[in-house]
This record gives C-alpha cells, sequence and structure tokens, in this order.
C-alpha cells in the first residue's frame, strides 16, 4: 500500500505484477487492474523488464 507521494518502491511492486488479471476477477468495483498496471509502467518508464528488453536489443 502507498501513501499520497511515496513513490520510490513504486517501480519496483509493478515489477512483481505478472499481469495475469487474477486480481481483476476478484476486485469489487471491476477496476482493469492489468490496464492500470501497464499505464502506470509506461508513465514511469523504468520498470526492469523494459530495461532488460532495451539492453538486450542494444539501445
Amino acid at each position: 500500500m502507498f501513501k499520497h507521494g511515496q513513490l520510490e518502491n513504486l517501480p519496483r511492486e509493478l515489477d512483481k505484477c505478472m499481469l495475469c488479471g487474477k486480481c481483476m476477477l476478484v476486485c469489487p468495483r471491476g477496476v482493469n487492474t492489468r490496464a492500470v498496471v501497464q499505464n502506470m509502467r509506461i508513465l514511469l518508464g523504468s520498470t526492469s523488464y523494459e530495461r532488460r528488453v532495451s539492453h538486450a536489443v542494444g539501445k
């Protein structure tokens, strides 16, 4: 859980999500959590997955 303004660990926590969609199935509000995580990763642009991919392709 994050408090307002606490973002230092956010990229690491987002990297833990495997985008399986299971949390979306049990969300009482029907939030598309998969899309939320994907968009947050794009906005931060600093996920370890993106760093690994960019390193592998030589960017």
